[in-house]
């Protein structure tokens, strides 16, 4: 059985309230998974791997965490756009450029709250909204999938061969929205 381990410290990460694996690597467009042991994905995470654990009891709710150097760079934009996709809260933790850790709360498509927090401060936030990934611990509820790179951006047709582009609508709603 797979076992719980903790991180947070080198690594960003996101969480996704309620949402199973499956459902949050559609929705950030990951490809080319494999399930894994937790404890493996999370080493992989520490390089070019994205890790993506089963949902974890903590703040709430079952969180699905989404771990992985690629996970800080996405845009605020595409963190609420996720939000407001899945319905539902999503947040980021990471080390910006400047070196200062950021949190970031979404949800539902809304940022709640951007906080910079210190070093030793970010799993004590992490904890309040969600889950606290440095306290992990304990048998894994089942495996992780560990996936390709995540993109800063959503998915389009130029990026992602066989994405198709929908047509501008016509008619009514066309002329209403210009297009």
């Amino acid at each position: 059985m797979s076992e719980l381990v903790p991180f947070g410290h080198e690594q960003a990460w996101l969480a996704v309230r309620g949402q199973p694996q499956t459902v949050v690597v559609e929705a950030l467009g990951l490809t080319g998974g494999r399930v894994v042991e937790v404890d493996e994905a999370v080493r992989e995470a520490l390089g070019s791997a994205t890790a993506v654990l089963p949902p974890i009891p903590g703040a709430g709710s079952r969180w699905t965490l989404v771990v992985g150097e690629d996970v800080a760079r996405p845009s605020a934009a595409r963190i609420t756009t996720l939000s407001a996709m899945l319905g539902t809260g999503v947040q980021l933790f990471h080390r910006a450029e400047d070196g200062s850790r950021r949190c970031l709360l979404v949800e539902r498509g809304a940022v709640w709250r951007e906080v910079e927090a210190a070093e030793d401060d970010l799993p004590g936030v992490a904890g309040e909204w969600s889950i606290d990934p440095t306290s992990l611990s304990g048998p894994a509820p089942g495996p992780a999938l560990l996936v390709g790179a995540l993109r800063s951006e959503p998915p389009t047709p130029d990026t992602e061969p066989g994405l198709v582009e929908l047509p501008p609508r016509g008619g009514f709603w066309g002329r209403i929205l210009g297009r």
